[in-house]
This record gives structure tokens, sequence and C-alpha cells, in this order.
């Protein structure tokens, strides 16, 4: 949510014959909700978090593409598809916050449970390392300042909580 006039939700359609997703995005106007084309993602694609960039009308949404991470750029009047850091072949992107145009995260797991997070400083994606491990999936992420941000997932079969916090330039 942005403003009582600008409201954006992301998700998933399936058809009950396939169980095949086609991702979503719907935008509140003030008045009414409209159906947004999500740009370039064909069928089994999905999306699962969105966030506005605090103090302009730009967001970003993520999710996944058949096995690749899908990641959404608006810039306040249409969506755009954009280029990440190769992580690996099969992959998704579970979260994303901002706080700053320049200083978005997002989190996601390659899809043999390894988690990683990504950093956009304005200009370039960087793959931020964690300390987490093989059989561990970042569910959520969120950044409250340039310094800080924080991750919530879960390991292994278990379901083990944990969270991980980024402080000034590592992960604690």
């Amino acid at each position: 949510v942005h403003g009582p006039a600008d409201v954006i939700a992301v998700g998933t359609a399936y058809t009950s014959w396939t169980n095949i997703g086609q991702a979503f995005i719907l935008q509140w106007d003030g008045y009414r909700w409209r159906t947004v084309l999500v740009p370039d993602t064909g069928r089994d694609s999905e999306l699962l978090s969105v966030t506005f960039v605090p103090h302009t009308r730009t967001a970003w949404a993520v999710g996944r593409m058949g096995r690749a991470s899908l990641l959404e750029y608006y810039n306040g009047s249409t969506w755009r598809r954009v280029a990440i850091p190769q992580v690996a072949i099969r992959n998704s992107l579970r979260s994303v916050s901002a706080t700053a145009a320049c200083n978005v995260w997002v989190a996601g797991r390659l899809y043999t449970t390894y988690p990683f997070v990504l950093h956009f400083d304005g200009k370039h994606w960087e793959i931020s390392e964690t300390k987490l491990k093989k059989d561990y999936a970042i569910d959520s992420i969120m950044a409250s300042s340039w310094h800080t941000a924080w991750t919530v997932g879960y390991a292994g079969d278990a379901g083990a909580e944990r969270s991980e916090h980024w402080m000034e330039k590592q992960w604690k």
C-alpha cells in the first residue's frame, strides 16, 4: 500500500485442470481494481511478494517463472521484468523489501534448498552471502535502513525457525 488510491497486490491464478499457475498483478486506483499484465511470464509463473519504495511511486515484485527467479519493477506507470545475477539454474525469489530506491533486498532459495539474498544499490544487483547453509529456506526479508535487514525462514523438514540479521556489512 502506497496510499489510499495506490495499492498493489500480487498472486497466482491456477487453472483447475492443469494446476499450472499464471502470475498476476492487481492495482487499486482509488475507485476500482484492475488486472495488470505481468510482462513476459507465460504459464507456470507466480508472484509472491510486492513492496513500494518509500517516497516514490515505484515498486518491486518477486516470485518465479518456471524454475527461475522472477523480478518485476514498476516505474509508476508500467511493469517490466528485470534481470538479476544468475544465482543458479533453478531458483525462486520469495520476498522483497526496500527502504529507498538505492536499498532494495530480495531473498529466495535454490531448489536444492540453499538460501540466497540479493541487494540492489540503485545501479547493480549483488549477491549477499548469508551464513545459512543447505536445507534452509528464507520466506521473508525486511529492511529497516541501509544498514539493517532481517530474514526469517525455516530449516529442513523439522521446520526449525531461524532468522538472520544484516548489520552494516555482514549477516549475523
